[in-house]
């Protein structure tokens, strides 16, 4: 029975904030994310079909391509085959050229080296004779001493010598000869090799790049669905949060169940736990003591009347007035937190369900002005740009189709019945921190119903407690004001001569400023 008290009260309003978070979770949160799980399908598909689109466009357009490559392959084989010619062709002329100039090299070896041949054969006699005479004049010189100026008859003589040289003339023409040809033909016949070589030195190149990288290690769709399951597990993870918050509930009634059986064992173990509330029993205890000559605590005064009140007074004490105000507070709070949860699934809802009305056909895109290009002639490089530019004139024409009604938004409404439930958790919230400070005096009405002689003592342990408190606040006084305790004694004599006369607990109540 004392937990029924507990579950109207504090922990009522807890479990009812419970159920509005659940509910607020189940409702517009999950909604909002499966909204966003929506839109980033939606995005996902329309991705993959303008992918798809401009693969399927670029290879249209790679088509005419593919045969401006065979044309480029063809030109090259031929040019390979005309260079091979042109090699051959080189060839030939070096080799002739080195033939030729082997043929002068040997003519003009052959011309200096018959005029040396013939200097050395026929320059001998002159040799000879010139130095016999040299020997006769040497010898003479000997052997006439004194009279060696008569040898100079042999001096005289020698130059009869040189008429053996008359066969070096024929000698001096091929020396003239080659060296004649070395000063005019050997510069003219070099510079024109060279002129010949420089002329057939060539590089003959072709290149040609058409590299078209379209590979990838997974196909849009597989990265599609990776994007989708990483989106969908963060959801999940969300959605899994949940799942814990539905046995909250059993731990919020476990934990009242505990807080009943603690509230039990303080109210029968501690005279002074939840014992402020001047009952209907304790007015009669006050009554037959009174009637016995026993002190009297009735009518309280207003310094205790803030403290001890009636349990059925709408006044609440200040500790009753703290503990309304949080709960009201915190009620408020999660008016808040479930105003923007609500509101921002509303405001995702509006905005989908617009994007669905404006974009209900398909959204192409296309090119604003097309230009024609036209190519005249005849050839390979003309059938090469006409290939170009007719994968020109089909990237012009290609439409890609950007959202696309296959891949339409259809968003998910928020349910107004939720929303309903929710305001409804939260009023009942709200009524039940307005209402706590009288239900839970219920608990203290339970166990003195449970526990009358318990309650008696209690009720007892109060009456003491609130003389002992006036007794003390007495002695303070008399204390601090001796000329006050005639006055004291007075009027406690005046009011049993009051109580004696009337005896219905009317009773003359002084206040003392």
């Amino acid at each position: 029975m004392i937990v029924l008290p507990s579950l109207f009260s504090n922990f009522g309003k807890k479990f009812l904030l419970f159920l509005f978070l659940s509910l607020l979770w189940s409702g517009p949160v999950t909604n909002t994310m499966e909204n966003i799980e929506r839109t980033s399908a939606s995005l996902l598909c329309g991705a993959e079909l303008a992918a798809n689109q401009t693969q399927e466009l670029m290879q249209r357009a790679g088509t005419p391509l593919f045969s401006s490559l065979d044309k480029i392959r063809e030109i090259g084989r031929n040019a390979l085959a005309a260079a091979g010619r042109i090699r051959s062709f080189i060839d030939t002329l070096t080799e002739s050229a080195r033939h030729v100039a082997r043929t002068l090299r040997n003519v003009l070896h052959f011309l200096v080296d018959i005029g040396d041949v013939c200097n050395e054969q026929l320059g001998t006699p002159f040799r000879k004779c010139w130095a016999l005479f040299s020997e006769a004049r040497g010898n003479c010189d000997e052997l006439l001493g004194e009279f060696s100026f008569l040898c100079d008859i042999v001096d005289g003589f020698r130059p009869l010598c040189h008429l053996a040289r008359a066969g070096e003339l024929f000698c001096t023409i091929p020396s003239y000869i080659a060296r004649h040809l070395k000063e005019r033909l050997e510069a003219p016949v070099v510079a024109a090799f060279a002129r010949i070589r420089r002329e057939l030195e060539f590089n003959f190149s072709a290149s040609v790049t058409y590299d078209v990288a379209a590979n990838s290690t997974r196909s849009l769709q597989e990265i599609t669905q990776d994007i989708m399951s990483e989106v969908s597990s963060r959801i999940h993870v969300f959605q899994q949060l949940g799942k814990p918050i539905a046995y909250a509930g059993f731990v919020l009634l476990l934990l009242s169940f505990i807080r009943a059986v603690q509230y039990r064992r303080k109210y029968l173990c501690d005279l002074n736990f939840d014992n402020i509330y001047i009952t209907r029993t304790f007015e009669e205890l006050e009554r037959q003591v009174s009637s016995q000559g026993g002190a009297s605590v009735l009518p309280l005064t207003p310094r205790e009347a803030k403290i001890y009140l009636t349990p059925f007074s709408f006044r609440l004490n200040a500790k009753e007035k703290r503990l309304v105000l949080q709960d009201v507070i915190s009620v408020f709070r999660h008016l808040v937190l479930g105003s923007l949860v609500v509101a921002l699934d509303f405001l995702v809802f509006w905005l989908l369900d617009q994007v669905h009305h404006l974009v209900e056909e398909d959204v192409v895109a296309r090119a604003p002005v097309l230009v024609r290009v036209a190519v005249n002639g005849t050839g390979y490089a003309s059938d090469i740009f006409r290939d170009l530019v007719a994968s020109f004139n089909i990237l012009q024409q290609g439409n890609i189709t950007v959202i696309s009604r296959k891949c339409l938004l259809v968003p998910s409404e928020p349910d107004r019945t939720t929303c309903f439930i929710l305001g409804f958790l939260l009023g009942l919230a709200l009524l039940l921190s307005l209402t706590r400070g009288f239900v839970q005096r219920c608990r203290r009405l339970i166990c003195a119903r449970c526990y009358p002689e318990r309650e008696l003592g209690r009720l007892r342990h109060l009456r003491q407690q609130i003389l002992d408190q006036r007794r003390t606040l007495g002695l303070a006084l008399r204390s601090q004001m001796p000329f006050l305790t005639t006055y004291i004694s007075r009027k406690q004599t005046e009011r049993l001569l009051a109580k004696a006369s009337c005896g219905d607990g009317n009773y003359l109540t002084v206040k003392y400023d």
